[in-house]
């Protein structure tokens, strides 16, 4: 249950990280400081990183014994 929950968590940080990132980027292409043929936005390696995380521990709780 404890790394069913935890991995939730992981989950939505990494969610998190993405919107967070993608609004940066939308605020700055908003306010004209981010070229618009410019290059594209670079992946969060954390992002991935939490979610695959989060992933894991959820189904290694889901694969224990009740």
């Amino acid at each position: 249950m404890i790394l069913a929950v935890l991995g939730v968590i992981l989950i939505i940080a990494g969610v998190l990280v993405v919107v967070r990132k993608t609004a940066e980027t939308w605020a700055e292409r908003r306010a004209g400081r981010l070229n618009e043929t410019g290059e594209k936005p670079k992946v969060s390696h954390w992002a991935i990183v939490l979610v695959g995380l989060g992933a894991l521990l959820l189904a290694v709780s889901a694969s224990g014994s009740p």
